[in-house]
């Protein structure tokens, strides 16, 4: 007996989600700054509603990926992942205000990757049922999707603050779209 399709694409997702997630790592003595920077962009954003993150990279310390502008320090990466990061970052601090505590920059640092965690469980759904016209044998299907998943570098990419496995994503669903439509005739 097969499992449904809706079964194993939401099982697929959810492991894909845990287990990129259990996986995340942050060196507080070695932040990645291709990373820090975009976490500064989404704290400035929530914290004091700028775009200019001087006041983390006084916290918490340099960051080098930035650029400096009229005495002001920037993120000098592209702001679309900061940006989805801000209403996780935001959400966090409320409840850690209610709870009467502060977020750790380590706790910040995940929070952040969230959005992206997420994305990558969804797509890994929607890539096992976007496959079944090419692959029908939902056991043949799921194990492609997992190759995918866990065998190449989106794994490794998934549940970081870099574009890569995003933009990956993003592209791929416009294909997705232009070949489903391809094959509805329209």
């Amino acid at each position: 007996h097969e499992p449904s399709e809706r079964s194993t694409a939401i099982s697929l997702g959810l492991l894909t989600f845990l287990a990129t997630a259990y996986f995340f790592h942050q060196h507080e003595r070695m932040p990645n700054p291709n990373e820090t920077a975009r976490v500064y962009l989404a704290m400035s954003i929530v914290d004091e509603r700028t775009l200019s993150i001087d006041t983390p990279f006084q916290k918490y310390g340099p960051v080098w990926d930035r650029s400096v502008v009229g005495g002001k320090s920037y993120s000098d990466k592209a702001p679309g992942v900061a940006f989805l990061a801000v209403p996780f970052y935001a959400a966090a601090k409320a409840v850690a205000a209610i709870l009467g505590t502060d977020l750790s920059l380590r706790a910040v640092h995940f929070i952040t990757r969230l959005p992206l965690l997420v994305l990558n469980a969804l797509f890994v759904a929607y890539l096992f049922l976007f496959l079944r016209p090419y692959a029908p044998r939902v056991h043949i299907r799921a194990a492609v999707v997992l190759a995918y998943a866990f065998g190449t570098v989106a794994f490794t990419y998934a549940p970081l603050l870099f574009s890569h496995q995003h933009a990956a994503v993003l592209v791929f669903g416009g294909f997705a779209l232009i070949e489903s439509a391809r094959r509805e005739g329209r």
